[in-house]
C-alpha cells in the first residue's frame, strides 16, 4: 500500500497577500505556524521553529510602529522583518521539495515567499488528491481481482 503524505493547509494565495497587508506582516507568522505544524509531522531533519515565528511577530509589530516613526527611519525598521520571512520561506521550500517530490523556484520563493509557497501547496494538494484516488482505485481493482480468484478456487474446491 502506497503511503499518502498529509494534506497541506489550503488557502487562496491572494488571501495570504491580503491578510498579510492588513495585519502589517504579522499574518506571515500565523501562516508559518500553521504550515509548520503540518510539515513538522513529517520525518524531516529540520523543523520550523517557534522562535523564528515569534521573531516575525516582534518585527511585524515593529514594522507597524514604523508608520509613526520620524521620516527616514521607517525603511530601516522594516528591513529586518524580511530576514526571517525569507529564511522560513526557503526552509518551507526545501521541506516541500524533499517530502512532496516537487520543484520550486528559488527566485519566486525569494521575491514572493509565502504567497508563492501557498500557491504551490494548493497545486500539491490537487496532485496528491488525484494520486490518492488513483491509488485507492488500484487497490480496489486488486481486491476485486483477488476476490474473483478466490471465488473461482472455492468453486473448484467444492466440486
Amino acid at each position: 500500500m502506497t503511503k499518502i503524505k498529509p494534506k497541506l493547509p489550503r488557502q487562496n494565495f491572494i488571501g495570504v497577500l491580503f491578510l498579510n497587508s492588513i495585519t502589517s506582516g504579522i499574518y506571515f507568522a500565523y501562516w508559518f505556524n500553521k504550515i509548520g505544524k503540518e510539515l513538522n509531522k513529517l520525518k524531516n531533519k529540520e523543523k520550523i521553529g517557534s522562535i523564528a515565528i515569534g521573531f516575525i511577530v516582534f518585527l511585524g509589530i515593529t514594522r507597524f510602529l514604523s508608520i509613526f516613526a520620524p521620516e527616514g527611519t521607517s525603511l530601516i525598521m522594516r528591513l529586518p522583518y524580511w530576514i526571517p520571512v525569507i529564511y522560513l520561506s526557503f526552509l518551507v521550500k526545501d521541506l516541500l521539495e524533499e517530502n512532496y517530490k516537487t520543484d520550486l523556484s528559488g527566485f519566486l520563493t525569494l521575491f514572493f515567499g509565502p504567497i508563492y509557497l501557498q500557491y504551490k501547496m494548493n497545486q500539491i494538494n490537487v496532485q496528491y488528491k488525484t494520486n490518492k484516488k488513483s491509488v485507492q482505485s488500484k487497490e480496489k481493482k486488486e481486491f476485486t481481482k483477488s476476490k474473483v480468484m478466490s471465488d473461482k478456487w472455492a468453486k473448484q474446491f467444492n466440486r
